[in-house]
Formats: structure tokens, sequence, C-alpha cells
């Protein structure tokens, strides 16, 4: 199979993440090459996870995909079966994405690298990130080819205060649903005094998003709980639905809260601000879900809440 950087032999470093859905699921790494900025490897990990979050979680897949950030250049993924005879299914890549970036994190190793999955003892993917897309020829293109953004659009677009931030997102644009029904919704963050470490934020929104899969994503969302242990904290994100919204609450979607929580890390980004944090999901002025992000010590250690 393809590898990336003239690399050869198999992945070294077997290992396994405590909280992975299943402990059968393990991954093997290789980092060699260019270094890439953390921020733009979290940034279209995220984006892949997005994407791949929308399909069905069984769903197979028989073709490698690349992935890249119009807003972050300079960072691309590719995910996909371990050979072009294989079948992989989106499960499995979304908990490689998972493995790969939680891996860098651990390290603070982000570079072009390598991540093959395993589950049983069984090839079932491959991850593989690369400074240049180009590296990556020969995969299918998801998303925009990175290109010089302008200074005007180099973030999102966002109405922030000192302690929040607004802004609107497309909740139907990576879903199929009634095209009479109202695709923009509102998002609002409260930031709180505590501080989150950055990965840490980051990385509670993709297990959420692993989370979030195997939902029908236009089905009402009445509760979603997600706790993991960070690199350096627990974190706690808890959704629910807004009761008193009454039938407007019915936006309140897996697919909408999915929409919402890939761009949340471009707003705390603009907003360079990593807290405890108050998030409400509004339709036209009501709000129809409500989430929150906390953080406790990790289970062993000698800090106090």
């Amino acid at each position: 199979m393809p590898t990336l950087a003239g690399q050869t032999g198999p992945s070294t470093d077997l290992s396994t993440i405590p909280d992975l859905p299943n402990e059968n699921f393990k991954y093997g790494t290789r980092y060699q090459g260019a270094l890439i900025r953390d921020t733009l490897c979290m940034m279209v990990c995220i984006r892949a996870m997005r994407d791949l979050a929308v399909k069905a979680f069984d769903q197979k897949v028989s073709a490698l995909s690349i992935w890249v950030h119009p807003k972050f250049p300079g960072a691309a993924v590719a995910a996909g079966p371990s050979s072009p005879a294989a079948v992989t299914t989106v499960r499995f890549l979304m908990w490689l994405l998972l493995c790969a970036i939680r891996d860098m994190m651990a390290r603070n190793r982000f570079q072009t690298s390598e991540f093959k999955g395993q589950y049983l003892g069984r090839d079932v993917g491959v991850v593989r990130f690369s400074d240049n897309h180009r590296d990556l020829a020969g995969t299918q293109h998801n998303g925009i080819v990175p290109r010089q953004l302008q200074a005007s659009e180099a973030v999102p677009t966002a109405a922030s205060k000192d302690a929040s931030a607004s802004f609107a997102f497309n909740a139907t644009s990576l879903v199929g649903t009634d095209p009479s029904s109202n695709d923009k919704l509102d998002g609002h963050v409260t930031y709180l005094d505590k501080a989150i470490e950055r990965n840490d934020i980051f990385l509670v929104v993709c297990w959420t998003l692993i989370n979030l899969a195997p939902h029908d994503k236009t089905r009402p969302l009445d509760r979603i709980v997600t706790s993991i242990n960070g690199v350096s904290a627990v974190v706690t994100t808890i959704w629910n639905k807004a009761p008193q919204a009454g039938a407007a609450a019915d936006q309140f979607t897996a697919g909408s809260l999915l929409s919402l929580l890939a761009y949340l890390p471009e707003i705390l980004l603009q907003d360079n601000k990593y807290r405890e944090m108050n998030v409400e999901m509004k339709d036209r002025g009501v709000i129809i879900g409500r989430g929150l992000f906390r953080s406790s010590p990790l289970p062993g250690s000698t800090e106090t809440s």
C-alpha cells in the first residue's frame, strides 16, 4: 500500500486508548517527516470526523479519502482501508482518527505520520497526516483544496464580547432534511472562569462526534453525555433538549449538534478562550438545546478542583 515519505515495513508501537469504545481495537503509529502546526492537525481531524459522522456508523468504506480545511490550510488527512483490496467501516475510521489525534496530543508530536488500526488482530484502516495534500495523491478529495486566504476570511465571523460569543451555523449542510425547514441555527457561548486545556476541549469534541455518529441525524435528540479522560483532565460535556421550546425543539437533532460542535472550535480559536462554558443552540431566537463543558482532575491526580 502507498505510504508517506517513502516509509516501508510494519507499523510499530502498538498501543490502545483506555476509554476507546472497544478494547479489542488497537493502533500502530509511525512518525516521520515534516512538522505540522498542532492547530491545523486538530482542525482537519475534526473536519474529517464531522463528515464521517453524518454517514451510517457501519457503512462500508472501500477507498481512501482526503480532507483539508479551507480556513486552516497547511495540513491534510487521509483515511480509508489499509490496502486497495480491503474494506473498512465509518466506525473504525472514526475510532482511528480519534486515536491519531490523541496520540499526537499525548506525545506533543504533530507531524507527517501514519496510524494503522487493528480489530481482533485484523487490519481495519489507515490514517495519514501530511503537511501537503499533494503527498496524499491518488485519494478522493473531501473539501476544498487549501489556498491562500485573505486576512478578512482567515477566521470565522462571530459577534464576541469579553465573556461570550454568538455565531450562526448551517444545521443541514451535512444531512438531508425537509428543504422547507430552517437550516440556519444560532449558537451562543458563555465562558466561565475555570480554564480547560485546549487539547482536552478539542478531544471531547471529537469524542462527542463519535457518540453522535450512530444516531439518526434527523430525529430530535433528548440528551447526550460525554465524559473522557483527556490529556490533562477529565472533561465532560452534557447536552439537553430545551423542553420549553415546544415544536422548535425538534430542530435539536444529532445532525444539528454535529454541525455546532464541528464549528465551535473555530469560535474558541478566534476568541483564544479555552474555559469551562455554557452553550445554547437557538432557532429564530428560541433556545432549543443547552450544553455545558466542565473539567475535573484526572483519577490519581494531586490537583484539587
